[in-house]
């Protein structure tokens, strides 16, 4: 049986959650969870992945 998107993505939620790195609970008054859950994946350009990339060195002399 083929999964339907949205069990994809109820089943990463879940084992989020399991695992303690997301919850659903706001953590402030009004605040809502900002993630997104897709049952595929973001897809980055070539651009952008020389962005991320070109990061690295200056994110680690915050390190």
């Amino acid at each position: 049986m083929i999964a339907k998107p949205e069990d994809i993505c109820l089943e990463i939620e879940s084992s989020l959650i399991q695992s303690g790195l997301y919850s659903k609970a706001p953590r402030g008054e009004g605040d809502v969870p900002t993630w997104r859950i897709s049952p595929e994946p973001y897809y980055l350009s070539s651009k952008e992945i020389e962005f991320f990339n070109g990061l690295g060195f200056h994110l680690l002399k915050f390190y």
